[in-house]
């Protein structure tokens, strides 16, 4: 291992690999519109690039810092960074070794002082020098955090800083925002589009028939991480239509990367807040609390939305975790806290019944096995989902329900009748039909109201017998006859 060592911290040396551009493969896929994104930040001082584990961050610097001609420093971030005398001596060698920047200006990036402004005079014209600092999140300690503060606050003219993080430091990037100085690039821009994700699996040798490539896309949703794994896997399957439609969180390769990654980095307490809400394919912040008896589940979202967690908002108060993440918590929680499952089902069955959403009420009480919930569920709100235009759900939703609790219940039959008949199958809309005229007492009748045909016929006849006359007939010995 080769080391530099720095002159104004004799002491320090710093590793050569961890200042050196690193030797990442490129990407076969062309992405030239994210270069050009990054080259769109260059009229500003600070670019973040900012995304979780498995977006190609470290692989799109790379790419991008080699097809570049201006000078570039690049320092991989540590948790040995947060001590500020092996960061600083780093920065200052990374700079160094590009050899565009003086003595002079590097002198100056010493460890700060807490307490005081860092200078940072203008070096003669010359080139404009990119930092790049990737792997920023490992940056924790608040002296170190500190003195990249007063950089960006007092950055001078010859450096563009570059910030590569999965989740958004804690730094105030606000007044940065605030004054127009900083460039962003999210994971939105990170994702692989459908085009994309066919040509990374075409680089593969692999094909897929459109609706599996739709399929796959709705699973990994163009994370990068996912659809490389998913590529290398189905190289080695003999049968891609069965793996793809098997293809989970808790498959091997992306369990181990979203164990390694992702999971390892929660503590005990949010791990378990995970588990116990991937039984939702969406949460709120009360939901979440009902199904971990946490006060401070707003809090623990938060968070989870500033950490290194596949989580994303949907409107103002909804957050879903990516289906992979879920579906590996909710294997997992299957797995170590069996006995859990259906008692936080039905809670959420509860809640969801409670705020007037009866669909996730009734896929809930489903997962929780109770049947009985759901019947009745289905039984006070199919008939209004149909004429809601909802029909295909609650056809989906009626055939999870096994047919004696289908056929006991007339407002089930009715809604399955609508249900049918608006998609078109007039054969189960009638058969459920006439299972619904069976099955529904008869209405009551108005008093005073004229009775029955047949009961009215009965009733003119024996209006016609003579007074008596039955009764007579009724009373006479066998064998004889009246007269």
């Amino acid at each position: 291992m080769s080391e530099r060592r720095d002159l104004r911290s004799p002491g320090v040396r710093v590793p050569s690999e961890k200042i050196a551009v690193p030797g990442t493969a490129p990407s076969p896929i062309g992405r030239e519109w994210l270069y050009d994104a990054l080259d769109a930040g260059a009229d500003q001082p600070v670019t973040l690039l900012c995304a979780p584990a498995g977006y190609g961050k470290t692989m799109l610097l790379t790419a991008w810092v080699r097809r570049t001609t201006s000078p570039v420093a690049w320092v991989r971030i540590d948790g040995g960074d947060n001590d500020p005398r092996h960061l600083w001596p780093a920065v200052r060698s990374a700079l160094r070794a590009t050899g565009a920047v003086p003595d002079q200006a590097l002198s100056c990036l010493a460890v700060p002082d807490s307490g005081g402004r860092q200078e940072y005079p203008e070096h003669p014209a010359g080139p404009r020098v990119t930092l790049v600092l990737d792997g920023l999140e490992a940056l924790t300690d608040p002296l170190a955090l500190h003195g990249l503060e007063l950089l960006l606050r007092h950055q001078p003219g010859w450096l563009r800083l570059v910030m590569a993080a999965r989740r958004e430091p804690p730094l105030p990037l606000y007044r940065l925002r605030l004054a127009d100085r900083l460039h962003e690039v999210r994971e939105e821009a990170l994702r692989f589009s459908e085009g994309e994700a066919a040509e990374l699996l075409l680089q593969h040798g692999l094909v897929l028939a459109p609706r599996e490539l739709a399929g796959l896309m709705r699973l990994t949703e163009g994370w990068p991480a996912a659809l490389r794994l998913a590529a290398a896997r189905l190289r080695q399957e003999h049968d891609p239509r069965a793996f793809l439609a098997a293809f989970t969180g808790d498959e091997r390769s992306v369990a181990d990367y979203l164990t390694g990654e992702i999971l390892s980095r929660s503590p005990p307490a949010e791990r378990e807040f995970l588990l116990r809400t991937s039984v939702c394919e969406r949460l709120t912040a009360d939901l979440a609390g009902a199904l971990t008896g946490r006060d401070d589940a707003a809090a623990v979202l938060d968070g989870l939305h500033r950490g290194d967690v596949l989580i994303s908002r949907s409107g103002s108060s909804w957050h879903r975790y990516h289906p992979l993440l879920r579906s590996h918590l909710y294997a997992e929680l299957r797995r170590r806290r069996a006995r859990l499952v259906p008692g936080l089902h039905r809670a959420a069955a509860d809640w969801f019944a409670a705020h007037d959403l009866p669909v996730e009420a009734v896929r809930q009480a489903i997962a929780a096995s109770d049947l009985p919930r759901a019947s009745a569920l289905l039984d006070r709100h199919g008939t209004g989902l149909v004429l809601s235009g909802r029909g295909g759900t609650v056809r989906r939703l009626l055939g999870e329900l096994p047919a004696p609790a289908l056929e006991a219940e007339p407002g089930l039959l009715l809604a399955a009748a609508l249900a049918d008949l608006d998609a078109g199958d007039t054969v189960a809309g009638s058969r459920h039909l006439a299972l619904h005229a069976r099955s529904s007492p008869p209405p009551p009748r108005p008093a005073g109201a004229d009775p029955p045909p047949d009961r009215a016929r009965r009733t003119s006849a024996d209006a016609r017998q003579p007074a008596g006359g039955a009764a007579h007939r009724r009373a006479d010995p066998p064998g004889r006859t009246g007269r």
